[in-house]
């Protein structure tokens, strides 16, 4: 008995010791992120949570999309905004790595239509 328990202290100590190593690493990355207020994050495919003042005025939108994913349907979050040749239509964008720029997502050459749903969800068009 005087083992296990002897065991249990020293893993309690083992996990505190590394969640606060995990806890000082995370602030001394969002003190840099904030000295360097680059606004990039990690340069991943993934949606920056951040809109610049540029795509706000256009009327980018963050919002969840549902998709097939696996055969099943899952949320995705993208950023949505109407279409620029046509105002009625919402269409997904992503950044453009190359000009920074917010481009229409293609699929078979063809932009990706959405449209929000009752719940507030997004949805893909199919035409």
């Amino acid at each position: 008995m005087a083992a296990a328990a002897e065991i249990e202290a020293h893993s309690r100590e083992i996990i505190a010791a590394c969640e606060q190593k995990v806890m000082a690493e995370r602030a001394e990355q969002a003190k840099d992120v904030g000295d360097s207020g680059s606004g990039e994050g990690d340069g991943g495919d993934d949606v920056d949570e951040r809109l610049s003042e540029d795509e706000a005025k256009k009327g980018v939108q963050l919002g969840r999309v549902a998709m097939r994913i696996g055969g099943s349907t899952k949320l995705v979050p993208y950023k949505v905004m109407p279409d620029p040749e046509e105002q009625s239509q919402w269409i997904l964008v992503k950044r453009d790595r190359e000009t920074d720029e917010l481009v229409p997502i293609m699929r078979r050459r063809k932009k990706r239509v959405v449209e929000k749903n009752r719940e507030g969800v997004w949805e893909l068009q199919e035409k």
